[in-house]
Order: structure tokens, then sequence, then C-alpha cells
């Protein structure tokens, strides 16, 4: 249950509206209370400056995006703010441009209000302006410690000299996601702790605890896990690190949780994100203990099905995973094809893992049936891979009888890892099998190629890779579909 005491975050992700709107990006915001318990929210702004339009004035040009706070109570606007963000300014030639961010901090009064923000671009009269709504509950309860919601960093330094982004005697860089890949070796956050005085008296002594858990399990990972004693204070700051390098991949909650002298539970808040680490072993799970008797993959016998079920797990897998995998196919024993089958899964979802099997299973058979070819399973192909990654896209637009073009296909989806408006390009090169191949993505992670479409349109014509731009072809329909997928 969500408590009055904080506001959860949320991203906004421009869902319904994005085969119109042309900003894309996300907003997140979160409610924070000053020393004398005066509330405000801390609002996150960040934009992909190739969805803004430009400008140009004299061979430079120059984006802008104009954003509104309205806060109402009751049905009447108390507050309104309307203000503009400019990009930097670049060369007309230039084709490659820089995320906008903004930090702001508005007031707010107790009470139930309601929240909205507009986005819209001033040089694309076409766009739909991006808006988000919430309801927000502002009040803290009198005398009980309370959390404000957790804020990922991206870093942070000693202020030199205050500024927006200046909190707490810190500079701190907010980071705009939740998905850690495995170049990224720690985590960096920052929360608010209110009234801790009230309760625990003036510098009191209350047991500070954070760590790390599954998400699905809801089990807390004691090597992520740390304890310290803190002293109380009006409004105490948190600021803490922890080292992930060795956390597997996965999906989890970071904690903090306050406890009493006694060690009693006092007050929590979490806040979810996702683990990239293909780079970390298998060695958390020991294989050879795994007990199947009885399990929902004890009644497979047949070591072709086995085969399969490992190597269907390719595209979730982790690579050290899959890798131990295909030792274990290579071995050919089906009991510990058995165990490493289950132990995947109960690492994925230890109380309900024959579920997780079961579900995935599901959509395998899907890409299968979709994407397979005479050669390959459909997991085995690069939409099947996309598909069962990430699921099913919001939007597919399907052109394999351009005249100019090989036969392909672009994938939208509103939201994926924080990104929104993501899209995944296919084409198929033999112009006979079922195989599509991954040409290009926006998604952080996968195949970037800039010149998608030289490549593309090189079934009738010869371009030079060292192109920036594409002549216009005869019944070319892939930009248009790239930037409005339906």
């Amino acid at each position: 249950m969500r408590k009055t005491f904080f506001l959860i975050s949320l991203i906004l992700i421009c869902a319904t509206q994005q085969l119109h709107a042309t900003l894309t990006g996300g907003y997140d915001y979160v409610l924070y209370y000053a020393q004398d318990y005066t509330p405000y929210i801390e609002t996150y702004l960040w934009i992909d400056g190739k969805s803004i339009q430009y400008t140009t004035e004299n061979d430079r040009k120059e984006g802008k995006v104009e954003i509104t706070v309205i806060l109402s109570q009751n049905g009447k606007v108390a507050f309104y703010d309307k203000y503009g963000l400019k990009t930097r300014n670049y060369h007309s030639s230039d084709t490659i441009f820089d995320w906008v961010y903004d930090l702001r901090r508005f007031p707010i009064g107790q009470g139930i209000w309601e929240f909205e923000i507009i986005l819209t671009d001033p040089n694309n009269p076409d766009g739909l302006p991006v808006e988000m709504k919430d309801t927000i509950t502002v009040g803290l309860n009198n005398g009980t410690p309370s959390l404000s919601q957790i804020q990922f960093i991206s870093h942070y330094q000693k202020s030199a000299n205050p500024n927006i982004f200046s909190r707490g005697g810190y500079d701190m860089i907010p980071f705009h996601d939740n998905y850690y890949e495995e170049n990224l070796k720690k985590i960096i956050f920052y929360a608010e702790l209110y009234q801790a005085d009230k309760f625990f008296g003036p510098q009191g002594k209350f047991l500070l605890s954070y760590f790390i858990e599954n998400y699905e399990s809801g089990k807390q990972l004691e090597e992520f896990s740390y304890r310290k004693r803190e002293f109380a204070q009006p409004v105490k700051p948190l600021l803490a690190e922890m080292d992930i390098s060795q956390l597997p991949v996965g999906r989890y909650n970071l904690v903090i949780e306050i406890r009493d002298s006694l060690n009693q539970y006092r007050t929590r808040i979490k806040k979810f994100f996702e683990r990239e680490n293909k780079y970390y072993s298998f060695k958390d799970i020991d294989i050879q203990a795994v007990d199947v008797t009885g399990t929902f993959i004890d009644r497979f016998s047949d070591i072709d099905s086995l085969r399969h079920f490992i190597k269907c797990l390719k595209p979730i897998a982790a690579e050290s995973e899959y890798q131990h995998g295909k030792n274990v196919i290579k071995n050919g024993d089906p009991v510990m094809m058995k165990r490493f089958i289950y132990a995947f899964w109960v690492k994925r979802n230890a109380s309900q893992p024959q579920n997780a099997f079961s579900d995935y299973w599901k959509q395998v058979l899907i890409a299968n049936e979709n994407f397979g070819t005479l050669i390959n399973k459909g997991y085995d192909t690069d939409r099947g891979r996309v598909f069962l990654k990430y699921g099913m896209p919001n939007a597919i637009s399907q052109r394999h009888n351009e005249p100019s073009a090989y036969p392909y296909e672009i994938w939208q989806y509103f939201q994926l890892k924080s990104q929104t408006n993501v899209r995944f390009v296919f084409y198929n090169k033999d112009q006979i099998s079922n195989d599509f191949t991954l040409l290009h993505s926006d998604l952080r992670g996968e195949i970037n190629n800039r010149q998608w479409e030289l490549f593309l349109f090189q079934r009738n014509n010869s371009f030079n890779v060292d192109d920036n731009n594409i002549y216009n072809q005869f019944g070319n329909w892939s930009k248009d579909l790239y930037n409005n997928p339906r």
C-alpha cells in the first residue's frame, strides 16, 4: 500500500501517444521536505536530442522544448509555471544531438493535489504535446519516521559552488534509468529520512539498513546488505553506494529500512532496477547439489526436449549462463540438463519456477511458429530473440515488397529499459527464407547502425557506405515508418 508521506517516483512514458508525439525521453519526480518540513517537488527531465525539431539560421541550428507545470487542488489551479529549455547551438550540418536535461523544484502544500506536466516542441506544430498527470498526497505522519522515495544517482562530488544539483553539500547528478549494464560497477542512491529526531529523540541512535532483494521472491541478498548506526536529525540525508560488479543478471529491489535500537522495524522504502551482467559466472548456484526429484522438470525424459529447453534460453540468459548450458548439453547427461534448467528458473522465480518456465515456453512456441526457418528454430533468429527478450512490440510495420529495398520490418516498443519509442529494423537479404536479420536499433546495448537505410536499399542500388543520407527511392516508406510505425 502506498504511504501518504512519500510519492512513488514514476517515469513518464508517452504510452498512447507515441505514434504521433515527436518528443521522446522521460520524466521523473520525487516529493521532498525542507528542514522546516515544507514540502516541495523535485522534477527531472531528459529528452532525446534527435527527437527535437531544429530551426536553422546563418549555418547554425537550435531546438527548444516548452514545459508547463500545473498544480491544482479541488479543481482550482494553485501553481502554474511555464518555461523553455534550449538545446545547445549546432552547426547546420550536424546530425548527432545531445540529450537535454533539466532539474527543477516546485513548492507544494499539504493535502491531495493534481500534478500535471505538459511538454511541447514549438518548432513542430504537428507534434502532439506530451502530457503526464498524477495525484499526489502530501503530508507527514506526526512523530513517525518517514522516508522519501529513492533517487538513483549517476555521480556526485562535494559542491564547490551551489547549483541546481546541490544538496547537503554535494552535487548529485541523477541517473535517469533503472537499468544497470555490465559496465556499471556500482549503484549510487539518495533518500531522506524525516522526523527521526521526534521518534528517536535529538541525536538518538537508530539502525539504517540498505540491501538488494530479489524482485520476484523478495529474498534479501546478504552479500549485498549493509547496516550502520546513525544519529537522528529533523531531516537526515542518506547518500550511499554499493558495489554491484558481482551482482548477477536479474530484476531486483533496492531497499532502505529504518529500525530502532531494539531492532524493531519502523519504516522502509524500495525501488526497482534491472541488472545486466553477462560476465558474472554461474557460480552462485551449485548445479551438482540441485535436487530435481518431484519437480516440474523431472517428468521430462526425452533428451532432445531437454536440449531445446536449454537452447531456447539464449535470448534471456546471461552469457555465462548460456555457456554453462552449452557445456551441459555437450556432456550429454540428462540429469545435469534437468538440474541446469531447474536452477535457471529457480534463479528467476524462486517461489514459482514452473510457472516461469511454462510462461516462457509458451512464448518460445509462438516464436518458433512465426519466426522459424527451415534451418533455425524461431528462438535462434534475430526476430525471435528480440521477441523473447523484450516481448511483443506495440507496433509492427511490414514492407516485404518495396521495389528498391530488401524485405524489411520495423518494430516499435513504447518503452524498454526506461527508453521510450524504441525501434528495431530487420531485413531479409536472401528474399526467400523467413530469416530477417537485425539491421539497426536505437535501444542501448543493441546494434546501432546510423546508415541502416543505405544497407536496406542496396538491393537494386550501389551506395557509398560513407554517405550520410539516402537518396529518395521509389516506394521508399522506411523513414516515415521508422518515425511513425503503424
